[in-house]
């Protein structure tokens, strides 16, 4: 039997889904706008809020806590905030979850929500964000977590830093660094902290601190096999400091005594660049120091953290040449 054109057409298999597809494609689609979420936060927010509020007999006897429950509100509300980009009201969502996990004796989730809002500070306050670090870094310590109060003390120097607060930087980065160095297991970050300070310190004209952090990193890694190369670079960046404090006969020596602690040094282009500066402060001749380090720096690029350094110790020469002219007149 010979079926017509009508019937294959009838009889097409893919003809209603056709038609389904196309009635799909006309539905309305809805999704969630910012204001929406940010909707749904506030009735988590105040459903949080009337939680607390209630009698605790009431909660007991319905089978639940209401510290408890009110923190699963307030963190379905820190959500919602963070969904629509409402950090500031996400921070106080974190921070009133923080203070129920803490009536619950739950101090590792108070810690967690209060470094949730210190993230969220963070996007608009670097410094708001101190604080939460800093109630985060005692439950941790009381805890015996101390790298993870290490790490959030870090983040508070580094706050501290990127708002030029030096000094309190230097004060984060150390406490940092104590904790690190509890550990053993994290002794190479306990260094780069140690370093974070030394920088720091020499940016202060703090130089004989500096100084000795400095050299007491490079002698750590000469004990370690992945960090003994660092070495003679953290050596250049202590007689770098100690030409800006130190006389040229105390430069010389401490050359001789990294020689000792790092043969790799004898013979290196950071040694001759502290040498060849010792000499020329030794003689007054600024004109020589700036040869030696335009030297070095052609074949190995000063960052900026050295040049200023060097630029300071430069400055030194002048001051003294200045004054022993002053005693001559």
């Amino acid at each position: 039997m010979r079926l017509s054109d009508d019937s294959l057409i009838q009889s097409s298999p893919t003809e209603g889904i056709h038609e389904r597809r196309t009635d799909r494609q006309t539905e309305p689609r809805t999704s969630r706008t910012m204001g929406d979420y940010e909707a749904r936060a506030n009735e988590a927010f105040a459903k949080g809020e009337k939680k607390l509020k209630s009698s605790s007999l009431f909660s007991s006897l319905m089978g639940g806590n209401k510290h408890d429950e009110a923190a699963e509100c307030f963190q379905s509300a820190a959500n919602g905030y963070k969904l629509a980009k409402s950090w500031d009201r996400a921070a106080t969502a974190y921070v009133a979850v923080a203070e129920c996990r803490e009536k619950l004796g739950e101090y590792h989730d108070a810690a967690t929500a209060r470094v949730d809002a210190a993230a969220m500070c963070k996007k608009y306050d670097a410094l708001a964000a101190i604080e939460h670090y800093r109630a985060a870094v005692k439950y941790y310590t009381e805890l015996g977590r101390l790298s993870q109060a290490a790490k959030h003390l870090k983040e508070i120097g580094e706050a501290y830093e990127g708002q030029n607060d030096e000094n309190a930087a230097v004060v984060a980065y150390t406490q940092a660094a104590d904790l690190y160095e509890s550990e053993e297991s994290s002794s190479t970050t306990a260094n780069n902290c140690k370093l974070k300070v030394a920088t720091l310190c020499a940016k202060l004209d703090r130089f004989e601190e500096a100084t000795e952090i400095f050299e007491d990193v490079a002698r750590a890694s000469l004990n370690n096999n992945l960090l003994k190369y660092s070495a003679k670079g953290y050596f250049l960046q202590a007689g770098i400091c100690r030409l800006c404090w130190n006389d040229p006969i105390g430069v010389l020596n401490a050359c001789e005594r990294y020689e000792e602690n790092d043969p790799a040094f004898s013979g290196s282009r950071e040694r001759e660049l502290l040498v060849g500066c010792a000499k020329a402060a030794e003689n007054g001749d600024q004109d020589e120091f700036s040869n030696v380090v335009a030297e070095f720096d052609s074949m190995s690029r000063l960052d900026g953290w050295k040049t200023t350094m060097l630029l300071k110790a430069k400055k030194r020469i002048e001051k003294h040449v200045e004054a022993e002219e002053d005693d001559l007149t």
